[in-house]
C-alpha cells in the first residue's frame, strides 16, 4: 500500500512537472547570424541615388530571455554589401516584448539604443529605435526570426533621414 501510494505521488510529480514544462517553452539564451537589409530615404538626392541608398549587413545576434514575455538583446552588424555611403556598423542593445501565440510562434516588439558609425566614426550618434518582428522555431532549437526596425529617424544638417531596415536572425537556442 505505502509503495503504491509513493508510485501514485511520484507519477503526478512527473505529469505536473511536464505539464509546466511545456507552459514554459523558451530558450532562455540565444545566438546567431543576423542579416540587415536597410534602406535610406531622406529628402536630399544627393544622399538617395540608386547606387547608394540600401545597405546589407551581417553579424552577431545573441540575448537572454528570463521570462516567457520579455528578453534581452545585442546586435553588432558589420556592412557586407558593395555600398559604403550609409554606414559600415550597427550596434544595438534592445529591449524585447514578447507575445506568445502557440508554443512555436510570437509576436514581439523591439525598443533600444542603437549606434550606427562609418569609417570608425559616429556619424549619426546612438538613437533609439524600435520595431516588430515574429519569431518561428520548432520542436528542434534554431530559431528564425523576422523583422522590421526603424534604426534612425532624425534631421542631419537641415535634411530629413529615416533609416528602416528587415532582418532575418538566424539563432540556436540554449
Amino acid at each position: 500500500m505505502k509503495s503504491s501510494l509513493l508510485g501514485l505521488g511520484l507519477g503526478l510529480l512527473v505529469v505536473s512537472s511536464a505539464s509546466v514544462a511545456s507552459t514554459d517553452n523558451f530558450d532562455r539564451f540565444y545566438i546567431g547570424v543576423g542579416t540587415s537589409f536597410t534602406e535610406l530615404d531622406s529628402d536630399s538626392y544627393a544622399i538617395v541615388s540608386d547606387n547608394k541608398s540600401d545597405v546589407t549587413a551581417m553579424g552577431i545576434v545573441f540575448g537572454y530571455q528570463p521570462i516567457k514575455y520579455f528578453a534581452v538583446e545585442g546586435r553588432e552588424l558589420f556592412r557586407v554589401s558593395r555600398h559604403d555611403e550609409v554606414y559600415d556598423t550597427q550596434a544595438s542593445l534592445l529591449a524585447r516584448g514578447i507575445l506568445p501565440i502557440h508554443e512555436y510562434f510570437n509576436f514581439y516588439a523591439v525598443a533600444g539604443l542603437s549606434l550606427i558609425a562609418k569609417d570608425g566614426f559616429d556619424e549619426h550618434g546612438t538613437d533609439f529605435t524600435y520595431g516588430i518582428g515574429m519569431r518561428v522555431k520548432n520542436r528542434t532549437p534554431f530559431i528564425l526570426d523576422v523583422e522590421y526596425r526603424m534604426l534612425y529617424d532624425d534631421s542631419f544638417d537641415g535634411i530629413d533621414m529615416e533609416l528602416r531596415s528587415i532582418n532575418l536572425n538566424f539563432l540556436y537556442g540554449f
